[in-house]
């Protein structure tokens, strides 16, 4: 989206082979069930998890242009920087798959943290000692569950820090809403119904 293309892009959905260039083993990835639609758009070869446009996009785009995106959403795993990686193929932690889905949800900043603290996780929301003082709070202003005055002191802390802006803004809102297309449209039937 960073690069021009948009939910109406056409992308390839044709038969390929892609020879490893190692050692020359040909590879064929195929779509869900074996469906080829000669070209889809972007938007629906997310939503319905289409490999071969997939792969088409990544070419397009090329690994040098891949793996530094990645990077910005806080991906510290080794990466291999080839056609699988258009399908997940790399091994990534649980935590860094969530940390980079936050920052789309954010559109595109970072947690609002101090500096050199930005980019580290946070697995505590807020701990209070049995009197109801604050021990330690990572809580935002917005935070649906804090209270009117609670509101307001995270207001005082977090003055003068502002979220790093790690992807644009619009790029976060557009792949939110391919993602939430993904959900209410594609193959994630499950998550409709909960």
């Amino acid at each position: 989206l960073d690069e021009g293309y948009g939910f109406e892009t056409i992308l390839e959905d044709k038969p390929v082979q892609i020879t490893d260039p190692n050692t020359g083993e040909v590879w064929t990835p195929t779509n869900l069930g074996d469906t080829l639609q000669n070209a889809v758009t972007l938007e629906y070869a997310l939503v319905f998890s289409k490999n071969i446009p997939s792969i088409d996009l990544f070419e397009r785009l090329g690994a040098k242009n891949v793996v530094p995106w990645a990077r910005k959403l806080g991906f510290t795993t080794k990466f291999y920087a080839d056609e699988a990686l258009a399908l997940g193929a790399s091994c990534t932690k649980l935590d860094e798959m969530a940390r980079a889905f936050t920052v789309f949800a954010r559109l595109g900043t970072w947690w609002p943290r101090p500096k050199d603290k930005e980019k580290d996780w946070v697995y505590v929301r807020r701990i209070l000692d049995r009197s109801g003082n604050v021990i330690e709070d990572n809580t935002v202003p917005q935070d649906p569950e804090l209270g009117a005055s609670d509101r307001y002191d995270r207001l005082a802390a977090l003055a003068g820090i502002k979220a790093e802006q790690v992807i644009p803004a619009r790029t976060a809102y557009l792949t939110t809403k391919l993602l939430a297309h993904e959900v209410e449209y594609g193959f994630a039937s499950g998550l409709r119904q909960t």
